[in-house]
């Protein structure tokens, strides 16, 4: 998750849509003690976050599946799919497809723990202000902690 994703979504889809789904990855990330380093949204409903483990820490296949599904979980379409993107995320971390599915649940858990709604409408308001340029993480950051202090605390049991 080291690298912005660029990925294509359903033509029908708003801005205000991709925005929660992106919004959706970085507060997860951020929940789970990732780093969000940005995010933006397109016009054509392309979109994009950049988050990483951070310095010293190890990659977790395991949060990152969590935050692929956060996106879909935020946009109100994982109930029924995962974006193609973030399913080749998943495969390219070798998850089977039964993997993938299970995981759902524990990112749909972690999600409703940490009562992330607010947190991720900040930060899509953030992207759909922003439209066709990248948001800084730090700015990212405040907007999550900010709709939902209880973030920080996910984050440290997260580490």
């Amino acid at each position: 998750m080291s690298a912005y994703v660029k990925r294509s979504i359903d033509p029908d889809m708003s801005v205000e849509s991709a925005a929660r789904h992106e919004a959706g990855h970085a507060v997860m990330a951020i929940a789970l003690g990732y780093k969000v380093s940005g995010a933006f949204v397109c016009a054509d409903g392309t979109g994009g976050v950049s988050a990483g483990p951070g310095r010293g820490r190890r990659r977790d296949p395991l949060a990152e599946a969590m935050i692929c599904w956060a996106g879909g979980i935020a946009d109100g379409t994982a109930g029924t799919q995962i974006s193609e993107g973030d399913a080749l995320l998943m495969r390219a971390m070798r998850y089977r497809w039964s993997s993938i599915v299970a995981l759902r649940e524990l990112a749909l858990r972690r999600y409703e723990e940490c009562g992330m709604g607010p947190a991720v409408g900040a930060v899509a308001a953030l992207l759909v202000a922003n439209v066709g340029r990248r948001v800084a993480g730090a700015v990212i950051h405040e907007a999550a902690l900010g709709a939902v202090p209880a973030l920080a605390d996910a984050a440290e049991d997260a580490r």
